[in-house]
């Protein structure tokens, strides 16, 4: 199972800040949702005056230049867009089939130790035990974690390795962002915001709670 949102006729789940927004604005319990066209397809209606939740489709496209005669110039031009959609969550729709209601949400089951350090194993980061803080460092390219025992419970020690995996993925060689600025700076902020986000998405996924 998973917390992360998904569309229930799909099957697929949110990324991104589709993730955040439903988090933030829907429903507590299975968090399963369907635009209106995918629930009359599939038999259902959405009951009179439910309010829907709006999530966002982000996107670029390539465009060839051409000259006034409509010939190609060889040159390209890049174009970002985003287009709003309404989705509503399934306990506001009438008349789907069974294995699209809601059912009641059932105990989430974490992942095993043994799984959540495969996991960390497999991404081949660098993590260092011992020391007083947990830290990564981009010039040495290694996280360092303080022992198991000095975290309330294993689930925040957990937390805090996705976090600084996080900011692993950051790194030159990885995806490139700037995440050397100082403590107080604009690059150090945004990247803060970037690890937290991205190590709720994963203790999402993972089943850390």
């Amino acid at each position: 199972g998973t917390q992360l949102p998904f569309n229930a006729a799909t099957g697929r789940p949110y990324s991104g800040v589709n993730v955040l927004l439903l988090w933030l604005c829907g429903p507590a319990g299975v968090p399963a949702y369907m635009t209106f066209k995918q629930a009359e397809k599939l038999g259902g209606k959405v009951r009179g005056g439910s309010k829907g939740f709006r999530i966002v489709y982000a996107d670029s496209h390539v465009k060839r230049v051409k000259d006034d005669n409509g010939e190609a110039t060889g040159e390209v031009q890049f174009y970002s867009f985003l287009k709003r959609h309404t989705v509503f969550h399934v306990s506001q729709i009438d008349g789907l089939p069974e294995k699209y209601q809601v059912q009641p949400a059932e105990e989430y089951e974490p992942l095993s130790d043994d799984a959540f350090n495969l996991f960390v194993d497999n991404t081949r980061a660098e993590v260092r035990p011992g020391g007083r803080k947990a830290f990564y460092m981009p010039a040495m390219d290694v996280i360092g974690m303080p022992p198991l025992q000095t975290f309330k419970s294993a689930e925040n020690y957990k937390a805090t390795l996705l976090h600084e995996l996080v900011h692993w993925t950051g790194h030159k060689s990885r995806l490139d962002r700037r995440i050397s600025g100082g403590r107080g700076s604009h690059e150090y902020a945004r990247e803060e915001l970037v690890a937290e986000m991205g190590a709720a998405f994963l203790c999402a996924r993972l089943g850390v709670t």
